[in-house]
C-alpha cells in the first residue's frame, strides 16, 4: 500500500510538472507575440515635452529620433521608447541646436545603440551641444553635418533632409532641417523651428504640395508665408509643440479657423499618428 500510495503521489507530481510546463509555453507564446506586436508597431510620436520637440519614428525595422527636447525629458523620452520595444535607434536627427531641441541626445547616445547622428553645419556655444558631441565621440558614433539635401529610404517610405541653403543666418533658427516625410501612406511636413527665411526656401526649392500633418515650427508662433504653406497643403492636422495653448499667436488661431483646419497641442498629451 505504501508503494501504490508513493506511485500515486508521483503521477500527481509528473502531472502538475506537465501542467506548469505548458502554462509557460502559452505564456512564453503569448509574451513572444505581444512583444512583436509591439516591434512590428508603425508609428511617429510627438512627445508632449512642453516647449521642446522630441519626435520618433518608427517604420519597417527603422527607428528615428527627430529633435531631443531639452535634458530635464530625457526620462520621459526614455520611458517612451521602453514602451514601444526600442533597443537600437537608427537615426537622431537633430534640426537645430537649441537646447530645446538637442537636450537629450547625449543621454540617448550614452544609454542606447545609435546609428548615425544628424545636424547642421554650424556650431553653438552651449553645455548641450559639447555633452552631445562628447558623448558621440566616446561612443564612437558618425556625426554628420549635413551641407545638402538628402534622403533615407526604407521599405515604407523615405525622409526628405531638406539642409539650409546658407552658411550663415542671423537668427540659429533659421539652421532648421526640415524633414518630408512619406511613409506608410502618409505625408508630414516637419519643420524643426525654420523661421520665415527658412520656409522660403523649402517653398522655393520643393514648392507646396498636399501634405496629411504639419507639425509648424517655434511653437505657435505666427507669420505670413505660415498661411501660404496651410493654404497650398491643405493638411487635415496640424501639431504645435507647446506647454499650454496660451502660447499659440491670435493670429494663428485665426488662420487655422478661416482655412478650417484642425490641430493639437503636446501639452494635451503625445500625439500619435499611424503610417499603415
Amino acid at each position: 500500500m505504501k508503494e501504490k500510495n508513493i506511485y500515486q503521489k508521483s503521477g500527481v507530481v509528473v502531472g502538475a510538472l506537465v501542467v506548469l510546463i505548458f502554462m509557460f509555453i502559452v505564456f512564453l507564446s503569448f509574451s513572444t507575440e505581444k512583444e512583436s506586436e509591439i516591434n512590428d508597431e508603425n508609428v511617429l510620436k510627438v512627445l508632449d515635452t512642453g516647449k521642446s520637440d522630441c519626435i520618433i519614428i518608427k517604420t519597417e525595422g527603422l527607428v528615428i529620433i527627430n529633435d531631443t527636447a531639452d535634458d530635464d525629458d530625457y526620462n520621459m523620452i526614455s520611458e517612451e521608447l521602453d514602451s514601444m520595444g526600442i533597443k537600437k535607434i537608427d537615426y537622431i536627427i537633430c534640426s537645430h541646436l537649441d537646447k530645446d531641441h538637442i537636450g537629450s541626445a547625449a543621454m540617448l547616445i550614452e544609454n542606447y545603440e545609435i546609428g548615425q547622428l544628424i545636424i547642421p553645419n554650424y556650431e553653438t556655444d552651449s553645455k548641450q551641444f559639447a555633452d552631445m558631441l562628447d558623448a558621440a565621440k566616446r561612443k564612437n558614433i558618425t556625426v554628420q553635418r549635413v551641407t545638402k539635401d538628402s534622403k533615407i529610404s526604407c521599405k515604407s517610405g523615405s525622409i526628405l533632409i531638406s539642409a539650409p541653403q546658407k552658411q550663415e543666418y542671423e537668427n540659429e533658427n533659421n539652421y532648421s532641417l526640415i524633414l518630408d516625410v512619406e511613409l506608410g501612406g502618409k505625408k508630414i511636413l516637419l519643420m524643426g523651428d525654420a523661421l520665415k527665411e527658412r520656409t522660403q526656401e523649402f517653398l522655393d526649392t520643393y514648392g507646396v504640395k498636399k501634405y496629411d500633418v504639419i507639425k509648424l515650427p517655434h511653437h505657435g508662433d505666427y507669420y505670413k508665408i505660415l498661411k501660404e504653406v496651410l493654404n497650398e497643403a491643405e493638411p487635415e492636422l496640424v501639431i504645435f509643440t507647446v506647454q499650454s495653448e496660451d502660447f499659440l499667436e491670435k493670429k494663428m488661431y485665426e488662420v487655422l479657423e478661416e482655412l478650417d483646419i484642425n490641430y493639437k497641442c503636446t501639452c494635451d498629451g503625445n500625439i500619435e499618428i499611424k503610417l499603415k
